[in-house]
């Protein structure tokens, strides 16, 4: 029994540090829905805001020589939208951004010259700091009830309040 769980101790160390970080990618396509281009963020995919987040996109089978690239992220709750001028190469861009916030962010990545393209990709950043309308949630019918039951409760002491002189000024034990 004792060797069983010396084994499965040492499995458990083993697996926890040799463990990658997950390195998902994104296929979307262009609006127009004639090329492809996988989308990578690091870290892991799930940015953290206020930190310096790489965005790559790789083409399939496009050239980019020739050609001006730009990204645009907006925040969806906001509506602010910042420009940034990529370093691209043969059929690769890459940019570092920094999400000032929690919230949902449009990301669109422009091309034009030799062939025009647009790439848009929603992102969720749900981790770091700062705050979205989604982390601050607003509960207003628990707001009521407790005003409600507020009320209610010092309504209740003026009652016994009220009730206790009335029984003293009964009571035939004076």
């Amino acid at each position: 029994m004792r060797t069983k769980l010396m084994v499965g101790a040492l499995l458990a160390l083993l697996v926890a540090t040799t463990a990658q970080p997950v390195s998902a990618h994104v296929l979307i396509r262009d609006v127009n829905d004639s090329v492809g281009a996988v989308l990578h963020i690091t870290p892991d995919d799930d940015p953290v805001a206020g930190s310096s987040a790489d965005l790559n996109f790789s083409l399939q089978n496009e050239s980019l020589a020739g050609s001006t690239v730009q990204i645009q992220i907006t925040d969806q709750a906001s509506g602010r939208t910042a420009t940034i001028k990529p370093v691209s190469g043969a059929g690769a861009v890459s940019a570092r951004y920094v999400f000032p916030s929690k919230g949902v962010y449009d990301i669109t990545l422009n091309i034009s010259g030799r062939a025009n393209y647009t790439f848009k990709h929603v992102q969720r950043v749900s981790r770091g700091v700062g705050t979205s309308s989604l982390a601050t949630p607003d509960y207003p019918v628990a707001r009521a009830t407790l005003f409600v039951g507020v009320i209610a409760l010092v309504g209740l002491g003026v009652f016994a309040v009220d009730r206790r002189k009335k029984i003293i000024t009964q009571s035939t034990f004076q």
